[in-house]
């Protein structure tokens, strides 16, 4: 038997209006041999806060990975910089000394921090985290400044120029 929502008097059927306050009652589940009439509100509430707290994790592990993009990308143009300043000389480091080169070290603190707060959310340690962080950083920053350091020891050294063009003399 099932009973209205809205006035809790009992009911013949379900597909009837409550004879008391002519709402349909709510839709009867099966569940083994007693018949319930709906979520109880504690099951209703269980199963919303689980929801939100799947979508909250998500969303905390979306600003994770978010964050450890924003603070690669900071450190691998700090990267392209010393690469460049290394295949052609300091001038260009001079940048970094004034307002672009606060601007790409704070972005690298500001990622870092973000991430590990992030991770510290989920769950994750904060060794772990400022483990995972530096690594990711110093990887970054080696293959970047290894491809201009690759570039420079192969292709010019010695007076050896970037393109030789000496062949197309010839034809």
């Amino acid at each position: 038997m099932s009973y209205c929502d809205n006035c809790g008097q009992p009911q013949g059927s379900a597909k009837n209006y409550c004879r008391s306050c002519g709402q349909l009652p709510a839709p009867a589940y099966q569940v083994g041999y007693v018949e319930v009439a709906n979520l109880s509100e504690g099951v209703a509430t269980g199963v919303e806060t689980a929801h939100h707290r799947m979508r909250r994790r998500q969303s905390t592990a979306d600003v994770s990975n978010d964050s450890l993009e924003l603070y690669l990308k900071f450190v691998m143009v700090i990267a392209l910089f010393h690469g460049f300043a290394y295949m052609g000389g300091n001038s260009i480091l001079s940048l970094l000394n004034g307002n672009l080169g606060l601007v790409l070290y704070g972005g690298v603190i500001m990622g870092a921090l973000f991430k590990m707060v992030a991770d510290v959310r989920l769950g994750y340690s904060f060794s772990r985290s400022l483990v995972e962080v530096v690594l990711f950083g110093v990887l970054a920053y080696g293959v970047v400044f290894g491809i201009f350091w690759w570039i420079t020891e192969t292709y010019i050294h010695g007076g050896k120029p970037l393109f030789d063009f000496s062949s197309l003399k010839n034809r």
